[in-house]
């Protein structure tokens, strides 16, 4: 009896010793579980973080483009219609993103199109100035590749064109082109000479261009029925 009664509690020990073990393992599986499920939420609290910051970096350039271009509006009388702000924010919005990633976004060129064309009093006029300035540029573009092996212009300046074509007509682009150029190369030099660096260093400098046409653009819708 003494036998059969040490065998059976031997064995309901160890019934309580494996039924422990379960019980832990079950514990720690669900621990695992619940950090497994709690880390994807606090990594996408750090990208939302993130992406806040990288905002908020861009502040003192946002505001420095928004002081410029009031300042030109002001200048102007702030006269242009209801459709110059909706311009104004626009190109702001491309200079910007052009400037801190040297990208001209998408979206703010199809809008540009868009609006430029719905806007217009004459909607084939505008469609045919945007696809004109699309296409000087673009032949630009792979001339300029062609013939300094690498390029010149980026895409998404061919496709800003297009947007200011749209909003500026056939002619006024032309003076676009040239103010842009000009305050280009003026940038190009001056920088060197800022900085206290070699002039000859500029060769092989890139700049963002989308700023320099914006802004020329946005100075010829103000200022363009007084020029």
């Amino acid at each position: 009896v003494d036998a059969r009664t040490s065998a059976a509690l031997n064995c309901r020990l160890a019934s309580v010793r494996v039924d422990a073990t379960e019980n832990s393992k079950v514990r720690i599986a669900s621990e695992n579980s619940t950090t497994t499920r709690a880390k994807p939420c606090f990594l996408d609290g750090i990208k939302v973080l993130g992406r806040l910051m990288a905002a908020v970096k861009h502040i003192p350039l946002i505001a420095v483009h928004m002081l410029i271009y009031c300042a030109v509006w002001a200048a102007q009388g702030f006269g242009g219609g209801i459709g110059t702000p909706v311009l104004g924010c626009l190109l702001i919005w491309v200079s910007c993103r052009d400037i801190a990633v040297f990208e001209v976004p998408d979206v703010a060129v199809f809008l540009l199109i868009v609006l430029g064309v719905g806007t217009a009093p004459a909607v084939i006029c505008a469609v045919g100035s945007a696809l004109l300035w699309a296409a000087i540029y673009l032949a630009f573009r792979e001339g300029a590749r062609a013939a300094l092996g690498h390029e010149a212009l980026g895409l998404g300046d061919v496709k800003l064109m297009a947007g200011i074509g749209a909003w500026l007509g056939p002619v006024a682009p032309v003076y676009v082109t040239l103010c842009a150029s000009v305050a280009a190369i003026v940038t190009l030099v001056a920088l060197p000479l800022a900085t206290r660096e070699n002039l000859a260093d500029i060769r092989g400098t890139g700049i963002a261009v989308g700023p320099f046409l914006c802004l020329s653009a946005w100075g010829l819708w103000v200022w363009g029925s007084s020029l």
